[in-house]
């Protein structure tokens, strides 16, 4: 307090110093610049009387002049002494300089003024014009008895000498204190300053901010400020009257506060002597009052640190301290009771505790074994119901099976509920975080749906929103088992109707810049089932719980699926809940985190023979509309329409525009006209041309697969629910087979043994092609393994390199696509082996990539098969030839050679099948292509004829026209460089070339079928 009390009043003090400093400061400022004016008029005064006194005649006789101002002592006041004649030129000086005398003053301002007014001033600070020094000067007119001005008399002040104005430049203000003058022009300049080099020179704006605003408002007073290099001072200012300057005074603050700093110094030190004499006395005071509380204190902390029993302590007197002592004895003794029954209470808890955890236990080790007893023969009964399925057996004996192997695999389910949920209590349940793709989960969840709905009559659908991240990090099975069990009890709990799964993103954060990041998506699970009630809805979670007894007994089920569920996406880091009302379906949602990878570039679901269009014939408007939104997030056009009468009617009024449909996607079933009805109206309506059409089949229809496969009007079957992968596949297969996506069907290989023993590493994402592309290199005798993408080739190769002779690489894949991959092969892996690329690309531009990438060749899709076994061979090691070489080909055979497909797919009556139908697709389309390409180009639409020219050679240039790719190709490549005026003549040597191999297609067929 003492010491508050003492700031406090210090800060008084120093500010009245301040104020009586200020004042001072103000007061000497004020004195000394009356004492300079005083200082300057007289100067002014002596020069004016002299130039008075002076006899005009006298500028004649400068000698006489000379003599005239040495008898009048002026040098005493001044260091020189100029006279000069009325044109401004000197005529005599004092003290006598060598080339003084006729230098001519006549432009400064000073002279002319003097001129014009014939009145006395005293001149701004100056540079002189014989010294070249800071100098001001009195200047007098001297005037002719007609009052003219006769000549001028100068008294010159150096400023940088100890002369009358000057002496103020040396003198102290206090110990480090010093006076300066400034001029208030629109620049200031300084006219004293104890360093002389500054004399004359310009102030800075930034010298001291409370000067240049004192400077600005042309004000004057004592102020406290800081300059430019941070020392503080007091800085008095005062405006002469004399001349337009401003006198300045600044004193350091230390200089300034010297003696309040002593006197400061002085209170402090007796302030601090006060305050430690108050704090003995107070501290001795409080030690006397506080004893009995310390001993209080003391015992407290002993009964902290020690097991034993408390002992009162001693009351010494009967006062307040007393009092409270005796209530603290009484407390502490209540205290010792009290542990005593908790200790006791506490062994009891242990004893119960331990038997809790034996039965526990016990629990554990009995589910466990009972798994492992059941689980033994249960594993047993299930294999030997597969392989006896695949004896022969009659209908009821398949039908016995069936019902068996369904029992076992529900009763295999319960197992594995009861072990999860184990797990769970015992809180041995931990999650596995993998790298994972959402479309591979989805997949997995459409089959499992699919068998689960057996024959009900049920529209199954799985719907991920476009935006959905593909690529993540987390515990897909746990993912897969939450989501099958929702779905699957959506299944089991609606008769008819729809149940749908949906995905979306319900939050996304990137971290890095590079694609990577969290995301939180929200899984969906709804469906038309018989609902729940509120108190239903309130035990649903549960364990072994599924609403009431009469629930239990008519579906079946531990009652523990959703209690795990529920657990697993807390592990997670989410949140379940539903919605439901008795007798109109329920609606399960829940949102869990995921690590987001580099998504892949979705290249692959884009059209790659410019804008598809589709016709989607669905009656359920769920799986129709999720189909649209699919096929056009690709890029691609759809129409939807909801029976097939409806189907039918769009397609003829789009044929009649010439707007056909690339695919058409019918559901089999749907009332009045199912899809097969479809389907085959629309064979019909297409007058002869292939329409490729996919035909959606619902769970409960599975048994009827076979023959809706058989059927004609069938290209393709689609099971539902549809996923994104199985929608791609199933349209990539319907233009494979109407010919437009010929360039799948490319990847062909010569017949022989030329490929014995080479071990291929074959990179393709696309099953149909990796089937395909198996069955050829292994007729030819080769041997080879297959990776979906460019991720698991680098892998693959990271381990077992030494096993490949060659990698065929696809160049568009999701994940990671060829060129990546191949980067990394040869980069970080540093492996030499070939990496052949297949693409359709054979522009400059896509080669360069290619081989940039580290690609060692490739093949150009359409494949000629020849050239194809030529790119092999020459990154094969030389090897014997087995065989003899075969003849040269026939000129013909650059018009229609179907020798190489024949060798490979000929052997057999299904492969002639497929080659025969390839080349009756090719004859009835005929001419058509050219024609619609010769249309498109007389309309100007020269990206259409590119795209027909692309379309052809994918499809004719399959059986061997290498003239034919060659015009067409020349076509598409002086479109695309610009070179418009060539495409007509190119566009006619396409049309040759398409009519000869027409005519050698059909000699072909003949022989084929003769």
């Amino acid at each position: 307090m003492i010491a508050l009390v003492t700031m406090i009043q210090v800060q008084h003090m120093r500010a009245d110093f301040t104020k009586v400093l200020l004042s001072q400061q103000s007061s000497l400022i004020t004195r000394t610049a009356a004492e300079l004016d005083d200082k300057l008029g007289m100067l002014l005064q002596i020069v004016t009387l002299t130039a008075r006194q002076q006899p005009p005649e006298l500028f004649a006789q400068p000698a006489r002049l000379r003599e005239y101002y040495a008898r009048r002592s002026m040098l005493v006041l001044f260091d020189d002494v100029l006279v000069l004649d009325a044109q401004g030129a000197i005529v005599a000086d004092m003290p006598e300089v060598a080339g003084r005398i006729g230098i001519n003053v006549a432009e400064r301002a000073y002279f002319q003024t003097v001129l014009r007014t014939r009145q006395p001033m005293i001149s701004e600070p100056m540079l002189g014009k014989s010294s070249g020094m800071p100098i001001v000067q009195m200047v007098a007119p001297v005037l002719a008895a007609d009052g003219q001005v006769a000549g001028v008399v100068i008294g010159v002040l150096r400023l940088y000498k100890d002369n009358l104005l000057g002496r103020l430049r040396s003198e102290k203000i206090g110990k480090n204190g010093y006076y300066f003058i400034l001029t208030r022009g629109a620049v200031p300049r300084y006219v004293l300053y104890p360093d002389t080099s500054r004399l004359l020179q310009p102030r800075k704006p930034d010298a001291n901010l409370a000067t240049t605003q004192l400077l600005k408002e042309d004000g004057e007073g004592s102020m406290v400020s800081t300059n430019s290099r941070g020392i503080t001072a007091v800085n008095s200012f005062k405006r002469l009257k004399s001349v337009n300057w401003l006198l300045a005074a600044s004193l350091p603050v230390e200089d300034a506060f010297e003696p309040f700093d002593g006197v400061l110094y002085r209170l402090v030190l007796w302030s601090i002597l006060a305050s430690l004499l108050a704090a003995t006395v107070l501290g001795w005071v409080t030690v006397r009052l506080l004893s009995p509380l310390v001993r209080l204190r003391d015992t407290l902390l002993a009964l902290r640190t020690s097991a034993s029993r408390f002992t009162p302590v001693p009351v010494q007197q009967r006062d307040e301290i007393g009092e409270l002592t005796e209530a603290f004895n009484g407390l502490m003794s209540e205290r010792d009771r009290l542990q005593q029954e908790l200790e006791s209470r506490a062994a009891e808890l242990e004893q119960e505790r331990d038997r809790a955890e034996a039965a526990n236990r016990a629990k554990s080790d009995f589910v466990a074994n009972m798994s492992h007893e059941i689980r033994t023969p249960l594993n047993a009964v299930l294999g030997m119901v597969y392989l006896l399925g695949n004896t022969r057996l009659d209908t009821e004996q398949r039908k016995y099976l069936t019902m068996v192997r369904v029992a076992g695999q529900s009763l295999l389910g319960i197992l594995n509920d009861v072990l999860d949920y184990s797990k769970i209590e015992a809180r041995r349940m931990e999650l596995s975080p993998v790298e994972f793709d959402l479309d591979e989960v989805m997949n997995t969840l459409a089959t499992t749906m699919t068998m689960n709905a057996g024959e009900k009559e049920l529209e199954l659908a799985i719907a991920v929103e476009p935006d959905v991240p593909r690529r993540l990090v987390g515990d897909a099975q746990r993912l897969q088992q939450i989501l099958v069990n929702l779905a699957g009890n959506a299944i089991k709990f609606t008769e008819s109707g729809e149940v749908v799964v949906a995905v979306s993103l319900a939050e996304s954060g990137n971290g890095n810049g590079n694609g990577n990041g969290r995301a939180w998506l929200r899984f969906e699970v709804h469906d038309t089932g018989i609902g729940m009630t509120e108190l239903q809805q309130q035990q649903l979670f549960s364990a072994f719980s599924q609403g009431d007894q009469s629930i239990t007994r008519r579906f079946g089920g531990t009652g523990l699926g959703l209690a795990i569920s529920k657990q697993l996406i807390h592990m997670m880091g989410g949140e379940i809940a539903v919605a439901s009302s008795e007798g109109k379906g329920s609606r399960f949602w829940f949102s869990v985190p995921f690590d987001m990878l580099a998504q892949p570039a979705e290249t692959r679901r884009m059209p790659a023979l410019g804008q598809l269009r589709l016709l989607v014939a669905d009656d359920n408007r769920t799986t129709r509309e999720l189909i649209v939104k699919l096929i056009e997030a690709w890029g691609w056009l759809a129409d939807e329409v909801d029976s097939g009468f409806a189907a039918i009617e769009l397609y003829r009024e789009r044929l009649a525009q010439q707007q056909p449909y690339d695919v058409v996607l019918a559901d089999w079933h749907m009332p009045v006209m199912d899809g097969l009805a479809t389907a085959k109206a629309i064979r019909q309506a297409a007058t002869g041309q292939r329409q490729p059409i996919v035909v959606m089949v619902n769970a409960f229809a599975r048994n009827h697969l076979e023959e809706i496969s058989s059927a004609a009007e069938a290209d393709v079957v689609l099971m539902k629910p549809i996923t994104g992968s199985s929608l791609f596949d199933a349209l990539h297969q319907a233009l494979i087979a109407k010919n437009d996506g010929g360039e799948q069907r490319m990847l062909h290989q010569p017949l022989g043994t030329e490929l014995a023993g080479v071990h291929f590493l074959l990179v393709e994402d696309n099953h149909l092609n990796q089937a395909v592309a198996r069955g050829i290199l292994e007729h030819m005798g080769a041997t080879l393994d297959v990776v979906g993408d460019g991720l698991q080739a680098v892998e693959r190769l990271r381990t077992e390199a030494l096993r490949y002779d060659i990698v065929l690489m696809d160049m568009q894949m999701p994940v990671m696509d060829g060129f990546s991959a191949t980067h990394i092969i040869r980069t970080e892996l540093r492996l030499s082996l070939p990496v052949i690329a297949m693409t359709a690309g054979v522009l400059a531009s896509e080669r360069e990539r290619c081989m940039t990438a580290g690609i060692s060749d490739f093949i150009a899709k359409p494949v000629v098969v020849e050239e194809l076994m030529e790119v092999i061979l020459r990154h094969l090691p030389k090897r014997p030839q087995e065989q003899t070489a075969e003849p040269a080909p026939v000129a013909d055979e650059e018009v229609f050679s179907m020798a190489p497909l024949m060798r490979v797919m000929g052997r057999d009556a299904k492969g002639r099948g497929v080659l025969r139908r390839m080349v009756e697709d090719a004859l009835n389309k005929g001419m058509t292509p050219v024609r619609d390409a010769e249309t498109a180009l007389q309309a100007g639409r020269h990206s259409d004829v590119a795209r027909i020219l692309h379309g052809v050679r994918g499809s004719v240039g399959t059986l061997g026209t290498k003239r034919l790719i060659r015009a067409a190709f020349a076509t598409e490549e002086a479109i695309d460089a610009g070179r418009l005026d060539e495409v007509p003549a190119l566009l006619a040597q396409t049309a040759q070339e398409l009519e000869q191999v027409l005519i050698a297609a059909r000699e072909w067929l003949a022989r084929l079928q003769d």
